[in-house]
Formats: structure tokens, C-alpha cells, sequence
């Protein structure tokens, strides 16, 4: 869980993409910030070889709020890859709840 310290910023200044990112910790549902605005394209392609099924953080750190085409392409590139899609035709009834945050998606 995040602390609240952590997502305050002390300054009235956009932050830098990278800023935004170390300021927001994992991020929780609502992140601002993306993985996928690092620059040089290599460094976030780094921090994408470390998603697992089992490891799941930097995949989560790829979502963003506004999800922009960038941020869009890069979470189904990451997901098509870890994944394998294996979910895609996943239609069994139950509880689903969000992964990042335990939140209840649809029951």
C-alpha cells in the first residue's frame, strides 16, 4: 500500500515522467504516471523483461490515467507476451477482482 506522504508533491511544478513515477510508488489503480513515457524506449523495455505471472509490478506501473495509445500498446505487448493470452477465452462465472488492488471488478 502506498502512503499518502508519498503521492503529495511539495512542489506546484509539473513533474517529469520519471518524477511522477518514483513520487507515485506502485501507483495503486488511479496512477498517473506510465513505464511506457521512459525514454529512451530501452529503459522501459527493461523494467518490461521483469514482468512474470508472479511478478507483476511493472506491468501494473505501464497503466496510466489518461491511457494513451503508447501506454495502450505497450500493456498488450507486455500482456501478450507474459500471458500468452492465456485468459483471452476466460468466460467462467465467479468473482473477478482487480489484481493491482483487490478491488471488485464484476461477480
Amino acid at each position: 500500500s502506498t502512503s499518502a506522504s508519498r503521492l503529495t508533491s511539495t512542489t506546484t511544478m509539473a513533474p517529469t515522467p520519471a518524477a511522477a513515477m518514483a513520487a507515485a510508488g506502485d501507483g495503486g489503480c488511479g496512477a498517473t504516471a506510465s513505464l511506457a513515457l521512459l525514454e529512451p524506449r530501452w529503459r522501459r523495455w527493461a523494467q518490461y523483461e521483469a514482468v512474470s505471472l508472479e511478478d507483476r509490478r511493472n506491468y501494473f506501473r505501464i497503466s496510466a490515467r489518461p491511457l494513451t495509445p503508447r501506454i495502450e500498446d505497450d500493456l498488450e505487448l507486455v500482456s501478450g507476451v507474459v500471458s500468452e493470452e492465456s485468459l483471452r477465452d476466460h468466460w467462467a462465472e465467479g468473482r473477478y477482482v482487480c489484481a493491482r488492488c483487490n478491488n471488485l471488478l464484476y461477480e
